[in-house]
């Protein structure tokens, strides 16, 4: 087995070897990446055998045009130790590989002895791609290394003593063994800093984040010299070798499109299906630390001229040029994971010349192999497994043969994929392969049968997929939801729970949601979220809504700042760039300090105090938890407490505030309101006539969304309980039944009502029970839906009254009422909401003023609390200033409030038009006759009369004794025309049309409004022709008077 495996091995050509890897963007699977030593850092070790003459790996980076009169300082020591400078076809080049990309060409180590690897230039689709390539037979457990150059490097002067350091202090923790030397503080924790180590080889893992200072002791790997030699191009008519002096690889992956080199077709696929050796995790250090960190080391390892001798390197190299560089500066960044996802691709078919080339292979979900024969191989190799058995026994060429073996064949490259994607880089297998290279976040497999699909294609294939349940209908969904359901399937999504599942993949599938669906602690949270509201399916678009709020913030984040995944955003070395994300996300304008998204400002901060306590809870309860990541969600906490009121809240409640100072207070018009009625009844009987005729879903909808609409205006309900509202609700209601004792203190009319209205109780705000009241026509059209519901394709499943065919939801009220406003022809459809109409009823009911206990009574129906019934839901303030204030600032102004005692705003009537003259009659007698008049017209407690019962308190008669001469002291403003009326005696007839209608305002000793007055003179217009309105009000407040006296006098 060995001898055919080495015989294969022979076929495969470099170059294609080469080419292939170079196309698909990633290394080999038997390379890892592993900590040497202190002093070489880490290094590349072979976990399988490279044959003498094999392909390696490819030092990947970013390609440009040297360019020598690039200035100096371009480039600091950190960078300039990834720039690799050579020659091809007599131009200078160099490669960038300054990006931590998880590649593993640049932490290759420099061996000048003997070196295992050498390095060759590949052409592919006319661009220079660096390719290592085996000097000598490579063993398992040896270390990748090649020559650097000739070049005075550095480590090559140290003593041998100095490079040979033993094993036991090859673990970074050993070389800090003295913890209170380096006295790491909480400030400098920052994880996403560069691991900058003392010595040459060492690669930062995140060096890309944050750039080393000046006098940041930097690690080393392959510094350029100023003596170069020319890199010769390996192609197929040119296998010649050359020398180079150094290396650099950045974030540079070589388009593949148009390529017409090939690999053999005889040649197996690579080991794609092996997993990867895990790496070892480094702790990140800070510039502070690392300086701490090379004393210790250089003390430990007698280097103590090391860090010295390495600054006095010469730093000459060449420079890319102006073009370049200024194409790469205005290059947007991408974050982490779109560097990852950039790794993983899917391939057009091969091609030799222009014919194509058949070495399609599948994967076997068995034993994760590639054979170009699927169907062959499980019959031959795993013909005893059962899926396998169960395809085998139907016919050949028949239809369920062949859908069971592409089940099988897509569950096999399924398994492959998912390597791919753990691994982070790789070639994914999909069911159709594109015209041309495409990247690998553009696929998305199928939530049933696991095959890898288009994005723009997968939504047809969902609706024919074969392993699709027939009791399963995807075809309602839209694409982006038929997306985001099948992304879950994926290996990049961690493990949740499956309700949550359910919610995400309701999601429009974005960047955002991709973005939620591979970050572990925004899967928490959204957890977390879940537990708390998951029971409740009316909270799932509100769970949904949390998520995406942080998705876009961390987006943002990636793109714009060092942070790259949720749990770096509670990071207390990060949090001056998570409050420049959070005002990028929210909208904010520094030169007035204002927020286009205030609350979103807010409800960000509410949510990264969520974060922040799972990050600790969870880390505090767990055996293996994190105590440093304890310590930076406590310091964050410290932090936010303290500058995120001035940074974030302060600016975002004065917007807030900003945008409701002097906003008018529409409220909807009565007219509005009736066009609309009139309109939804017109609708509802013709949609309920053709539902009964011919029932349809159009005709179905039609009717729920005007019945709706109907039940929410009528009762001044909130659209959201009213649309929530369940079938076995209205089943369950009961007309009730009216206490014999109650019925006693009820009217006709109210008795009436209670015989005509059904109540229903449905779940109000908060969970409380709000009542609805359904008129006889929508029982009548509610009996209908349910009566339809099945026929007209509602599932079963959905449980809500108003339900929308075809779907587990049902329709919006605001949707609806909407629709039909603009419809009716309102002139303001907009305000015609389910908010506005309850704020109209609230607020005008304070016309009727209400008792207390009726007040009670209108808010418990709305569910309001009796106190925001009263703080809020009040007559407009304008309103109030206008009719009620400028009563007293009249009086304030003519000086007669004193003659208003005892009465409320509402008892006080002043003419604004009345001019009260403040002058001394001396002046004119014109101006002395109307103030002469008023003074008459002064009646006192004193001089007033009242029949001889004392029932009825009319004045029958002016005063006597009245002063001819004038007052100094201010008298009440008289109407108009009112100086020359004398008070006449009420007659009997007059008496008993006042009582007739006013009597419940005397015995409760309320005083009547102008309206109501009205009302009472135009139901007796013949017995009280000869009195107005406030005459009316003035026999009552007698009465009333009248009344209080005789209560006193008992007393």
């Amino acid at each position: 087995m060995m001898e055919t495996s080495g015989r294969r091995r022979k076929r495969v050509n470099p170059q294609h070897d080469a080419e292939h890897y170079i196309k698909l963007k990633t290394d080999k699977t038997g390379l890892t990446e592993q900590f040497i030593s202190p002093c070489k850092g880490r290094g590349v070790i072979a976990s399988q055998f490279f044959k003498q003459g094999e392909f390696v790996l490819e030092y990947r980076g970013e390609l440009c045009k040297a360019d020598p009169y690039l200035e100096k300082n371009k480039f600091n020591d950190t960078v300039e130790v990834f720039l690799f400078d050579f020659k091809w076809k007599g131009t200078s080049w160099c490669i960038d590989a300054s990006v931590e990309d998880k590649s593993l060409g640049r932490l290759v180590n420099d061996d000048h002895r003997r070196p295992s690897c050498k390095m060759k230039t590949v052409e592919v689709e006319g661009r220079p791609h660096l390719c290592l390539f085996a000097l000598r037979d490579i063993d398992p457990g040896e270390e990748i290394t090649y020559d650097y150059g000739k070049a005075d490097w550095p480590w090559r002067k140290m003593d041998k003593s100095t490079l040979e350091i033993s094993n036991q202090t090859g673990d970074l923790e050993h070389c800090i063994q003295d913890k209170s030397t380096l006295e790491i503080s909480n400030q400098t924790g920052d994880l996403e800093h560069c691991i900058q180590a003392a010595v040459p080889p060492i690669v930062a893992t995140t060096s890309l984040l944050q750039p080393a200072s000046d006098n940041c002791f930097v690690e080393y790997s392959k510094k350029r010299s100023s003596r170069q030699k020319q890199v010769s191009t390996y192609t197929e008519t040119s296998s010649d070798e050359s020398d180079h002096t150094d290396y650099s690889d950045a974030n540079y992956v070589p388009d593949t499109e148009g390529s017409s080199s090939q690999l053999d077709e005889d040649e197996p696929l690579y080991p794609t299906a092996q997993k990867s050796l895990p790496s070892l995790q480094y702790p990140d250090l800070s510039p502070q630390k690392l300086d701490n960190y090379s004393e210790i080391l250089n003390k430990g390892n007698g280097a103590t001229t090391f860090k010295k001798r390495i600054s006095k390197t010469p730093r000459k190299r060449k420079l890319s040029s102006h073009s370049a560089t200024n194409s790469n500066e205005s290059t947007p960044k991408k974050s982490r994971t779109q560097q990852i996802l950039d790794s993983i691709k899917v391939l057009p078919p091969s091609k030799s010349g222009s014919r194509r080339v058949y070495d399609k292979r599948n994967y076997c979900l068995f034993c994760l192999q590639p054979t170009s024969k699927i169907a062959r191989h499980l019959e031959t190799v795993h013909k005893n497994k059962e899926e396998v058995a169960r395809a085998f026994q139907y016919p050949k060429n028949s239809r369920e043969r062949r859908n069971r073996l592409n089940i099988l064949r897509r569950r096999g490259n399924f398994a492959h994929n998912a390597s791919v994607v753990k691994r982070g880089a790789g070639e994914l297998q999909a069911c159709y392969r594109p015209k041309k290279s495409t990247e690998g976040i553009d696929y998305i497999h199928c939530y049933h049968c696991q095959g890898l699909y288009s994005k723009k294609t997968l939504w047809k294939h969902m609706r024919i997929c074969p392993a699709k349940k027939e009791s399963e209908e995807d075809s309602q969904s839209g694409k982006q939801r038929v997306r985001s359901k099948c992304a879950l399937k994926t290996a990049v999504v961690r493990d949740i729970g499956e309700g949550l599942k359910t919610v995400i993949s309701c999601m429009k599938y974005d960047e955002v949601t991709q973005l939620i669906q591979n970050d572990q602690l925004l899967l928490q949270f959204g957890q977390h979220l879940y537990d708390l509201n998951g029971s409740r399916k009316n909270r799932h678009d509100y769970i949904r809504q949390r998520l995406r709020e942080l998705g876009r913030l961390l987006l943002i984040a990636q793109k714009n700042t060092p942070i790259q995944k949720a749990e770096e955003l509670i990071y207390p070395a990060n949090f001056n760039h998570l409050i420049s994300a959070v005002k990028e996300v929210a909208g904010y304008d520094p030169e007035r300090n204002t927020f286009q998204k205030p609350t979103l400002a807010l409800k960000i901060g509410n949510n990264l105090g969520i974060i922040c306590e799972l990050v600790e809870t969870d880390n505090l309860s767990s055996e293996d938890g994190d105590s440093s990541l304890v310590q930076f969600a406590r310091e964050f906490k410290a932090i936010k407490n303290f500058r995120w009121k001035g940074l974030i809240t302060r600016g975002a409640t004065t917007t807030m505030k900003e945008s409701k100072w002097n906003a008018p207070q529409i409220l909807p018009l009565t007219a509005d309101v009736k066009c609309l009625d009139r309109h939804m009844e017109t609708v509802k009987s013709s949609a309920e006539r053709m539902l009964r005729l011919t029932p349809t879903p159009y005709s179905y909808a039609m009717l729920a969304k005007v019945t709706l609409a109907q039940v929410i205006i009528f009762n001044r309900r909130r659209e959201g309980e009213v649309s929530r509202m369940e079938v076995s609700t209205f089943k369950d209601r009961k007309k009730s039944e009216i206490n014999m004792d109650m019925a006693a203190c009820l009217t006709s009319l109210e008795k009436k009502m209670c015989d005509f209205f059904t109540r229903v109780e449905i779940r109000g705000k908060r969970g409380r029970g709000v009542p609805i009241l359904l008129k006889p026509s929508m029982v009548s059209a509610m009996e209908l839906l349910v009566e339809t519901r099945e026929s007209c394709g509602v599932p079963k499943e959905n449980i809500y009254m108003f339900a929308r065919p075809g779907a587990l939801s049902a329709y919006r009220g605001r949707d609806c009422i909407q629709m039909l406003a603009k419809e009716s022809g309102a002139k303001h459809p907009e305000i015609l909401t389910s908010t506005r109409l309850r704020k109209h009823i609230a607020t005008m009911s304070q016309v009727l003023n209400l008792q207390e206990n009726e007040a009670d009574q209108l808010a418990d129906f709305l569910g309001h609390d009796i106190r925001v019934h009263r703080q809020y839901y009040r007559l407009p303030q304008g309103t109030l200033q206008l009719a009620k204030m400028s009563k007293l600032l009249l009086a304030l102004e003519n000086g007669t409030v004193s003659h208003y005692k005892g009465q409320t705003l509402d008892d006080i009537e002043i003419d604004p038009e009345e001019k009260v003259d403040l002058e001394n009659s001396d002046n004119s007698s014109d101006e002395s006759e109307p103030l002469q008049s008023a003074l008459e017209a002064i009646k006192t407690p004193e001089n007033e009369t009242t029949d001889q019962d004392g029932d009825r308190g009319p004045w029958t008669s002016s005063s006597p004794g009245t002063s001819s001469s004038p007052r100094t002291s201010f008298s009440p403003p008289l109407k108009k025309g009112n100086r020359s009326n004398a008070k006449c005696k009420w007659e009997d007839h007059e008496v008993r049309a006042v009582e007739k209608h006013m009597m419940r305002f005397i015995n409760t000793c309320k005083l009547p409004q102008k309206l109501d007055c009205t009302q009472c003179i135009n139901a007796e217009p013949y017995a009280l022709k000869d009195r107005n309105w406030t005459g009316v009000k003035n026999y009552v407040r007698n009465r009333i008077t009248a009344l209080k006296r005789k209560a006193c006098a008992k007393d």
